[in-house]
């Protein structure tokens, strides 16, 4: 048996049976109308418009009083006024004197005398230049071993070396005599200061034994003689400083210099600010000028 399925099918609907829309109408307007004017509502409306009305009225009158505060405080006008200068040079003479008084008609006015003393000193290097020489010099030791009779030696008396150079005395000396001891001498003795007789550095010799040739030939020759036990010093043949008169004039000039210099400090810082210095009224004077050494010194 065949399934047959069976459909209903409806005629078609006329133009005036299909569904129609639905018109949605917006009750909210007039339910707001209709709030806006129930009963009670416009007295309240009043009473906050009252209110909004006081708050502007009362922002509004800080507004202007913040404006015109702002025009007081802010808006100044700073005026300055400077004098006008003029420059006049007048020239007259005026007296200043020590004593008295003031005189404007005589023009006299009255100072005051201030006083500064400076010395001042400093080395100088020669310009010069010499050759010189020096002697050497040191001490020996003079003995006598002739007898107990002491011996007088004049100043400049001859030592030679064992190796030939030549010095003297530089003063008059006595040498003790000796003492006898168990039978023997034993010498007496003096130290004495010597000097060669040449400059040279040849003459800057070590320790040494000296003779005196003024006993040449005689039994005191061997008795009396000398001894070092340092090595003489300073002699030497070169070129050495020499001062010039030229050194000296410098010297001077540039030690017044600085004298007036220094002088004139302490002046400026002595005077109150109650008197006036005048360049013109300042002097120098140079009391005494010396040299340790003359022109020509080594």
């Amino acid at each position: 048996m065949d399934n047959k399925k069976i459909f209903d099918i409806l005629p078609p609907q006329k133009k005036e049976d299909r569904p129609q829309k639905m018109e949605v109408k917006d009750f909210s307007k007039k339910i707001k109308k209709e709030e806006a004017v129930r009963p009670g509502q416009k007295k309240e409306i009043i009473g906050h418009y009252l209110v909004f009305t006081k708050i502007l009225t009362f922002s509004v009158f800080l507004f202007a009083v913040f404006v015109s505060l702002s025009n007081f405080v802010f808006n100044k006008t700073e005026i300055r006024i400077w004098p006008e200068t003029d420059k006049i040079s007048l020239n007259e003479n005026i007296t200043v004197a020590i004593a008295g008084k003031t005189d404007v008609s005589k023009k006299i006015i009255i100072g005051q005398v201030f006083e500064e003393n400076k010395i001042i000193s400093r080395e100088f290097f020669a310009s010069g230049e010499t050759k010189e020489g020096q002697k050497a010099s040191g001490k020996i030791r003079v003995y006598n071993n002739y007898s107990d009779v002491p011996q007088v030696l004049v100043k400049n008396t001859r030592f030679i070396s064992d190796k030939g150079n030549l010095f003297r005395t530089v003063e008059k000396i006595t040498v003790p005599g000796g003492v006898y001891e168990k039978g023997k001498l034993q010498p007496g003795y003096i130290d004495v200061g010597v000097v060669a007789d040449q400059a040279g550095e040849e003459y800057n010799i070590g320790p040494a034994t000296f003779s005196i040739p003024g006993f040449v030939g005689t039994a005191k020759y061997t008795a009396f003689y000398g001894k070092s036990f340092e090595a003489m010093s300073d002699g030497f043949i070169g070129d050495v400083p020499q001062i010039l008169s030229d050194d000296i004039s410098k010297a001077k000039e540039i030690l017044l210099a600085s004298a007036i210099e220094e002088g004139k400090i302490s002046l400026e810082n002595k005077i109150s600010s109650d008197f006036v210095l005048l360049k013109e009224a300042v002097s120098f004077e140079v009391i005494s000028a010396t040299s340790s050494l003359l022109a020509g010194a080594r």
